[in-house]
């Protein structure tokens, strides 16, 4: 019993080894493109924006500066931003279901 589970450990080891130097490697591709960008500069400034963080919100915000009026306007399309639904004498508040999860998480985070 023991000399199999000590083989299995082995190989879990051998594939979380290869799959880390494949994580490490996309962190760095997407680092070296992330500083190429004009807008990199604006997206690190942000309180709390990181090196995992900031290429995410940068990707959320997009490039096209026009896309969104406001703030309230990017919040309503990811999804973060309730929606008001009335009828009658009655009023409920709920989350927006037809929205990008990427968006919603990011906006989020």
């Amino acid at each position: 019993m023991i000399e199999p589970s000590r083989m299995l450990v082995l190989a879990l080891v051998a594939q979380l080894t290869l799959l880390l130097e494949q994580i490490g490697r996309l962190d760095r591709q997407i680092a070296e493109r992330f500083a190429k960008l004009d807008d990199a500069v604006l997206v690190e400034a942000l309180p709390g924006a990181g090196k995992q963080l900031a290429p995410r919100l940068l990707v959320a915000f997009g490039e096209d500066r026009t896309r969104f009026d406001n703030a309230d306007a990017m919040f309503k399309h990811s999804g973060v931003a309730p929606l008001n639904e009335r009828s009658g004498n009655k009023s409920w508040v709920h989350w927006r279901y037809s929205c990008s999860t990427f968006l919603c998480k990011t906006s989020i985070e």
